[in-house]
């Protein structure tokens, strides 16, 4: 199965493990799944990180350090991507989680989220 953190997902996964569900933590940890990280989550934990908000360790090079031992390819925005999540019904404000559901959509992943609004749109859910 194709998987696609977001980026509170991707936090835990790499400093609080425990805090992910165990349906969560098995698919991440599953060695079947191939686990994907968007442009959109690494776009918004980077400003985070700038604006000094993450509350863990957050240098860009451990970071970056942490990601890369998770294993996961990336997946860069596409226009039509943009398209998606620009016409997304109106159930969540946030930019960065519509364009996870509209890569998602689009890329046949499942959204691996914590989030309970996403699920009211037409997307497949991992929690």
């Amino acid at each position: 199965m194709k998987l696609l953190l977001d980026s509170s997902v991707l936090l835990w996964a790499i400093y609080e493990p425990e805090k992910l569900s165990i349906t969560a933590f098995n698919s991440i940890t599953d060695a079947e799944n191939t686990r994907y990280l968007s442009d959109a989550s690494l776009w918004e934990l980077g400003l985070k990180i700038a604006k000094g908000k993450l509350g863990y360790e957050s240098s860009q090079t451990s970071f970056r350090d942490r990601i890369r031992a998770i294993d996961a390819r990336s997946l860069a925005i596409s226009q039509l991507h943009i398209q998606t999540a620009i016409t997304l019904p109106p159930h969540h404000a946030d930019p960065f989680d519509r364009m996870l559901i509209a890569q998602a959509q689009l890329e046949n992943m499942a959204l691996v989220t914590s989030d309970r609004n996403i699920g009211r749109y037409e997307a497949k859910i991992v929690w």
